[in-house]
């Protein structure tokens, strides 16, 4: 399509299914150089061009969270860690950043504090459960119970299983969380948002209920022939329906997906390990499987972070090590950076350089 042409119908910037045809080669040059110089000065402030990740080596080869992000990975191999740390280390890096949980496995919130409090802690969980600390870690307890209350809390907006029953109006998830981002902007001033979803086979879909017509009908029986590719399409038009000057590419999204009865044990996973259509990994930006490396050498197991698929990043593999009693990986913000992390929340002036902490060791 040839530009400047006076016929085209400009689109609504951030509206989806319209489009911005600039009326003139200078002002395309001009808003692309605007846009490029907003998300250079982005990553300047965060260290990466996305929402840093909490690894650094995971946020070398990424450039942090950008686009739809599918993880996968056995029972266990710590997925949801994964995503919950990674947005944890979000927030505390950005404060206009948002975050929104769908936890479809989840029916108590106090399970996800735990996890929170043990991750940033750095304690184990039957010990945090049974409230025995030493004098070292009560304080570290407390700090993280602060940083919790004060710089997460606020601006996180959750969703559980128990809330989200099957519904017979195929937008109604997308409904919810376009109303969950609206409280997140405009009572909590966040700019940007991420959603991590645990997990997707858990979404509701439509069901053919009474007074619906033939057009519905149709619709719901689609959707139950092929499920997850319905809920990925929700994700899909969420994502890009959000478009703006802080998020170009769209409000990313951090995916938990089931994999395939398979025995992977002996073989490296692959994109057609996960459950649910077979294009299902090929449509998404970023495919990160985890996978076990051998057996738990005490409180700690090996792990290798496989990144399948990586639009505008680089595939490879990466040795974690998996603190699984913590609920955290070890690369991730340590125990020693929490009265740091803690003083600047406050409003305090810290004691050492914090520059590089959400980007670990």
């Amino acid at each position: 399509m040839l530009l400047g042409n006076p016929h085209i119908k400009r689109g609504e910037y951030g509206v989806p299914d319209t489009y911005l045809w600039p009326s003139s080669i200078q002002e395309l040059t001009q808003n692309y150089r605007s846009d490029l110089d907003r998300r250079r000065a982005g990553c300047t402030k965060q260290g990466c061009p996305g929402i840093p990740t909490g690894l650094a080596s995971l946020d070398t080869v990424l450039g942090g969270h950008r686009g739809i992000t599918i993880i996968g990975g056995s029972s266990g191999v710590g997925k949801s860690t994964l995503a919950l740390q990674s947005v944890v280390c979000g927030m505390l890096a950005d404060r206009s950043l948002g975050v929104i949980l769908c936890l479809y496995e989840c029916e108590v919130f106090d399970e996800v504090l735990d996890r929170l409090h043990c991750t940033l802690a750095g304690v184990r969980l039957d010990k945090y459960e049974a409230g025995q600390f030493t004098a070292d870690e009560q304080g570290r307890v407390q700090q993280a119970a602060k940083i919790i209350e004060k710089n997460i809390l606020p601006r996180t907006y959750v969703r559980l299983r128990q809330h989200d029953a099957w519904t017979k109006n195929w937008r109604h998830w997308i409904y919810e969380w376009e109303r969950s981002v609206e409280k997140l902007q405009r009572l909590r001033s966040c700019s940007r948002v991420i959603t991590v979803v645990d997990r997707m086979q858990k979404m509701p879909i439509p069901i053919v209920l009474e007074n619906l017509n033939e057009y519905e009908i149709a619709e719901c029986a689609r959707v139950a022939a092929d499920p997850d590719t319905w809920r990925l399409q929700q994700i899909f038009k969420a994502c890009k329906s959000k478009v703006n000057e802080n998020q170009p590419y769209g409000l990313p999204f951090l995916v938990i997906s089931e994999m395939r009865k398979t025995d992977t044990s002996k073989r490296p996973l692959g994109i057609e390990d996960l459950l649910g259509s077979v294009s299902l990994g090929y449509e998404v930006d970023r495919v990160l499987l985890l996978q076990a490396d051998g057996n738990p050498e005490g409180d700690v197991a090996r792990t290798k972070l496989k990144i399948a698929k990586a639009r505008r990043g680089e595939c490879s593999t990466l040795d974690l090590r998996f603190r699984y009693r913590e609920h955290r990986f070890e690369e991730f913000t340590t125990p020693i950076e929490i009265p740091t992390i803690a003083t600047k929340i406050e409003g305090k002036a810290a004691g050492t350089s914090t520059g590089n902490r959400f980007r670990g060791r």
